[in-house]
């Protein structure tokens, strides 16, 4: 009965996320996909993700403040670290963005 009542309230009342464990989960969720789904689908769906997050980053969508801007853009620079094999500076990597 109390297992119950816990998943019920857990799923009416899910834990909130933060923009970085999500943006973290996003990337896990692409690189599994990876291994299930034809590259050039896998590589059109990152590609969207990707530009979405960078936009909200570097102010194009304009409904978003700046500390969350600048927590997509810390955690897309770690995504593309990861990606890449290293620690590159977030401003660096993504200063060609700049709208």
């Amino acid at each position: 009965m109390n297992a119950e009542i816990i998943r019920i309230l857990e799923r009416e009342f899910p834990e909130p996320w933060t923009l970085e464990e999500r943006v973290h989960q996003l990337h896990g969720l692409i690189a599994m996909l990876t291994n299930a789904m034809p590259k050039d689908a896998v590589d059109e769906l990152g590609k969207h993700v990707r530009d979405t997050l960078t936009a909200t980053a570097v102010g194009r969508m304009t409904d978003v403040d700046q500390e969350t801007r600048s927590a997509v853009l810390r955690a897309l620079a770690k995504w593309e670290g990861d990606a890449l094999g290293d620690n590159r500076d977030a401003e660096q990597f993504f200063s060609g963005y700049r709208t």
